[in-house]
């Protein structure tokens, strides 16, 4: 193998990687979006869940109350 064939090589081995870690750079950036939005989501998910059982606790005592009363 001449000079030229082991640097053109060399080039194209550090070219590949060059594009292996920035397409695992963007896998990760893409992942790491993918994780806030699902932690927003759930986030979101438990406020809703507590403002209804809140709700529903708020109409259980309410409604004790009233079965007192009868």
């Amino acid at each position: 193998m001449s000079v030229f064939d082991e640097a053109h090589e060399r080039k194209v081995v550090r070219t590949l990687i060059k594009a292996f870690e920035m397409q695992m750079a963007d896998n990760v950036i893409e992942l790491m979006n993918d994780l806030g939005d699902a932690i927003q989501h759930r986030d979101e998910a438990r406020t809703e869940r507590d403002f209804y059982k809140a709700q529903f606790e708020q109409v259980q005592v309410r409604l004790e109350a009233l079965q007192g009363r009868v």
